[in-house]
């Protein structure tokens, strides 16, 4: 959502640089515009890229932190009723 909203956001300021060349009247005004707002667009993507690629490295890392706590939950459940069968099985035999 954040990033969808930089996004957003270059496009509002490339459409007042086209805006603000037809002020200007110049071809190269306008190039130069044109330039900076694509070189704004081009960083800002590239930000983005990054933090959705740090997001998922974090999302992976929370899995596999979960993944083990599950491991751990399970195993120690599966203990607690093996322990459980035992005693019933004694408590049978008694």
């Amino acid at each position: 959502m954040k990033k969808l909203t930089r996004i957003y956001l270059f496009a509002f300021m490339a459409t007042f640089a086209f805006a603000a060349c037809e002020n200007k009247n110049t071809s190269e005004a306008v190039e130069e515009d044109v330039e900076n707002a694509g070189e704004s667009i081009e960083d800002n993507l590239e930000e983005a890229a990054d933090e959705t690629k740090e997001a998922a490295k974090e999302a992976g890392s929370e899995i596999r932190e979960g993944a083990k706590e599950a491991k751990s939950e399970i195993k120690e459940g599966a203990q607690k009723v093996r322990a459980k069968i035992k005693e019933e099985a004694n408590d049978a035999r008694n």
